[in-house]
């Protein structure tokens, strides 16, 4: 009953498939005969508590499995076709823009340009330390003492025990815990600057942060540590090389003109669910036009 969590059966119309985000289904679709779609968002061997010997081998076999295969950032491709795949699509993680974007506020540029330091700086997310670098974290609330840093999101996800010790007894931190999906626009509206630290390991490098387009679709600026899905958005970005450089691009990235948001949202109205979805419907359907001998493949 579990693994009905992480994979679906796709049977709308004609369609017949699996669609799987896991290699631990794998056991449970070797013996179908479905065509297979592997979804894959994040190196799942690589976090914490994970059995990484068994995932991998599953997830090999998995490869030669898989009729088609998205993976969302660019280390994950490459770690794909070492194990062997050919039919790798990359496609980053994308947005819910029409939810996002619904809570964007005009702001005044000469407001903005005034302001010696952000008043509120915000993270959402998961609060687990191989996520965010906490001490990143901690030097950022220190060098803006009277802007609120505040954090929303499950501490300790996939790491149980966590207490966020580095942070505690900062008093200028807020963590307000996980909110509603419903909330988030308007909670991420209030913020000055949207932060991704992202600690550089295994599973950080194969990953697209889900929160950079929702940020963006907000007209929020990102400050964000430099990890290889991000590399193409660095116009749209401050992308840090360094801890120092992350903490001043907070103050530079508090002060981005109007115009500036409003080509950040530009950017992620381009990245929509609802395009995307479409869009690998649409590869879905060839690839199935193709097994039963369609010469259609057209949705």
């Amino acid at each position: 009953m579990r693994l009905q969590m992480w994979f679906w059966k796709v049977s709308w119309g004609k369609w017949d498939a699996i669609w799987t985000y896991s290699p631990i289904t794998t056991a449970a679709i070797s013996a179908d005969s479905r065509p297979v779609l592997y979804h894959c968002v994040d190196n799942i061997a690589a976090q914490p508590l994970m059995p990484a010997e068994a995932i991998d081998r599953y997830e090999t076999e998995l490869v030669h499995t898989a009729d088609l295969i998205f993976s969302t950032a660019p280390d994950l491709t490459d770690r794909l076709r070492r194990m062997g795949a050919d039919n790798v699509i990359e496609h980053t993680n994308v947005v819910d823009f029409e939810h996002f974007g619904k809570e964007y506020r005009m702001r005044d540029d000469s407001e903005s340009s005034r302001r010696p330091s952000p008043r509120t700086i915000g993270f959402v997310g998961a609060l687990s330390r191989y996520k965010v670098d906490l001490q990143l974290l901690r030097r950022v609330a220190e060098k803006y003492p009277d802007a609120d840093v505040v954090l929303i999101g499950q501490i300790g996800e996939g790491q149980p025990g966590e207490t966020l010790a580095e942070l505690k007894d900062l008093t200028n931190v807020k963590l307000l815990g996980p909110k509603p999906y419903s909330e988030l626009p308007g909670i991420i509206s209030t913020f000055d600057v949207a932060l991704l630290p992202v600690p550089i390991n295994p599973y950080t490098r194969s990953m697209f942060p889900m929160k950079f387009f929702e940020y963006l679709a907000c007209g929020i600026p990102v400050v964000s540590t430099r990890i290889p899905a991000l590399e193409k958005f660095g116009d749209s970005a401050f992308i840090a090389d360094t801890d120092e450089q992350f903490v001043e691009y907070v103050k530079v990235a508090s002060t981005v003109s109007r115009n500036w948001r409003d080509n950040a949202r530009t950017l992620a109205s381009k990245y929509t669910y609802r395009e995307r979805t479409a869009e690998m419907c649409c590869m879905l359907d060839r690839l199935l036009a193709s097994k039963s001998g369609s010469v259609d493949g057209t949705l």
